[in-house]
């Protein structure tokens, strides 16, 4: 939708302004948000993913990349975490492309 393109937008620009934690924080609740509206619950990410890969079919190695996107996000997401302000700005953008790939294999699937 209109509202949907206009936050990733939004989202896009917290990247351009170097505002990293923002920009992972976007992309988890991204794939939550996703996998919520495919799967019909409002679990976390992390308790939807093999629900997930079962509906859709996939191979138990997206599982690893799944595990490893959440722990990721999870690092450097957290209010608490000290990594939150050693973020690598090239790492923030290859997140923000994976979660993309993720989108597009998914609504590829769906």
């Amino acid at each position: 939708s209109d509202k949907d393109l206009h936050e990733i937008e939004k989202k896009m620009k917290s990247n351009l302004k170097k505002d990293f934690p923002k920009t992972i924080d976007f992309c988890y609740l991204t794939m939550e948000g996703l996998l919520r509206i495919i799967l019909g619950n409002k679990k976390t990410l992390d308790n939807n993913k093999q629900e997930f890969l079962k509906k859709l079919n996939l191979s138990q190695q997206w599982k690893s990349f799944l595990d490893k996107f959440t722990d990721y996000a999870n690092e450097f997401k957290r209010h608490a975490s000290e990594n939150r302000k050693k973020i690598n700005p090239h790492e923030t953008e290859a997140f923000l492309y994976l979660t993309g790939l993720l989108i597009k294999l998914i609504t590829s699937i769906k």
